[in-house]
C-alpha cells in the first residue's frame, strides 16, 4: 500500500536527519583532519538541513491528498520502479533499522568515554558509522531525481563519509 510505504519513507528521512545531526555535532571527534574541515562541514550542514523540509514537503503532499491525480499515479509508479514499496522497501528499512540500532547503542557507549579513549576508539565508531551510511546511500539513491532535496542530502552524506573515513 503506497500510503503506508510513504509514511515509512518519511520516517526514514526523519531518522536520517537525526543520524546526520549526531555525526555533524561530533565532527571534531570524527573527522580525519582537525581544524578547518569540521567547521566547513558544520557550515555546509546549515545549507543542507533545509532540504529535509523539501523532502518532507514532497511526501506530505502525497500523504495529505494535495497531489494532482495524474501526479499521484506517476508518484506511485516511481515508488514501485525504485523499489520503494512493499517487501523491497521493508527489506531496506529493516537493514537500516538494524544499522541505526547498532549506531545508537555504540554511540551511547562512545559518548561515555573520555576524550583520550574516544581518540583510540575513533576507528571503531567510524566503522559503525560507515555501516549505517552505506544503507542510507542505497535508499537515498532511490530517491534521487524523484524527491526534491534528496540530491543535496545525498551529496552531503557522501562528503561527510569521506571526511570521517
Amino acid at each position: 500500500m503506497p500510503q503506508e510505504d510513504v509514511k515509512e519513507l518519511r520516517s526514514f528521512i526523519s531518522d536520517l536527519h537525526e543520524v546526520l545531526k549526531v555525526i555533524v555535532s561530533n565532527i571534531d571527534l570524527l573527522a580525519d583532519e582537525p581544524g578547518e574541515l569540521p567547521q566547513l562541514i558544520r557550515n555546509a550542514w546549515r545549507d543542507v538541513e533545509p532540504h529535509f523540509e523539501t523532502m518532507f514537503g514532497h511526501l506530505d503532499e502525497y500523504l495529505h491528498g494535495k497531489m494532482k491525480p495524474d501526479n499521484v499515479e506517476k508518484f506511485e509508479a516511481q515508488l514501485r520502479e525504485r523499489g520503494l514499496t512493499g517487501d523491497q522497501l521493508k527489506l531496506k528499512l529493516r537493514i537500516f533499522s538494524m544499522r541505526k540500532q547498532e549506531f545508537e547503542d555504540e554511540w551511547a557507549q562512545f559518548e561515555k568515554l573520555t576524550d583520550q579513549q574516544k581518540k583510540r576508539k575513533r576507528g571503531f565508531i567510524g566503522g559503525i558509522i560507515d555501516r549505517i551510511l552505506r544503507i542510507i546511500q542505497r535508499i537515498l539513491r532511490s530517491l534521487l531525481g524523484f524527491i526534491g532535496g534528496a540530491e543535496a542530502v545525498e551529496e552531503f552524506k557522501g562528503i561527510v563519509e569521506e571526511a570521517i573515513s
